[in-house]
């Protein structure tokens, strides 16, 4: 059987001990998500994903009302922009209603929107899955601050190719020091690029799944 992750192996092998399960993750597209040599907007968030989805909904929620305003407060200028379809009237309305907040409904080119986030932020609650838009970040070289459900299931560390931070107030700290910090903003979002290209890469992914199945096959026996 095959998984995503290593919490999907763990959680089937709990109910089935006996089966043998691969973990093969998911990847990012090198045609949409690619350093482009776009240089990042000074103090802009980006948040993405699917609005009509519970837990993008409820990340959005959690970050305007418990984190956004404590950033704003020590970083005026910040701009918070959220990209994805879905979004009722709602969401709409908190969205237009929050100051500093961009709403880019559906876009086209994706991986140009993200390469001008000076953070990406993934401020996920609940879910499960692989977070791609996390992988999708770091594949065009921008930095992350997740919360750790936000990043469950990808083999990242924090501090080296992202920062994991739990709960509004460390999560606001975490963003403000990327903020005021490009150098050190810069060098995360690269790690996470050499990571991704490494592991992520579907060219990578593909290679590394057809040597474990011809692994599986044993060559076939002649008789002379």
């Amino acid at each position: 059987m095959v998984v995503c992750s290593d919490v999907e192996r763990e959680s089937l092998q709990a109910y089935l001990p006996e089966e043998q399960v691969w973990v093969v993750p998911n990847g990012v597209d090198r045609q949409l998500f690619w350093p482009r040599g776009v240089a990042p907007v000074a103090k802009r968030l980006l948040f993405f994903g699917r609005l009509d989805y519970f837990p993008n909904r409820d990340a959005i929620e959690f970050f305007l009302e418990a984190i956004w305003p404590s950033i704003r407060q020590t970083h005026p200028a910040a701009e918070f922009h959220v990209a994805g379809a879905g979004a009722d009237p709602r969401l709409r309305q908190l969205l237009a209603a929050a100051p500093g907040v961009v709403f880019n409904g559906r876009v086209d080119d994706l991986g140009a929107l993200v390469e001008t986030a000076a953070v990406v932020v993934v401020p996920l609650r609940s879910g499960g899955g692989t977070r791609l838009k996390i992988l999708e970040s770091l594949a065009t070289g921008r930095p992350v601050v997740s919360t750790t459900v936000g990043a469950e299931g990808l083999d990242l560390r924090s501090e080296r190719e992202l920062v994991l931070a739990d709960g509004a107030t460390a999560f606001a700290e975490a963003v403000r020091a990327l903020l005021d910090d490009p150098g050190r903003a810069k060098a995360l979002g690269e790690r996470g690029l050499q990571k991704v290209r490494a592991c992520y890469d579907w060219d990578a992914i593909e290679d590394a799944f057809g040597a474990r199945v011809l692994g599986l096959v044993k060559p076939r026996e002649t008789t002379g």
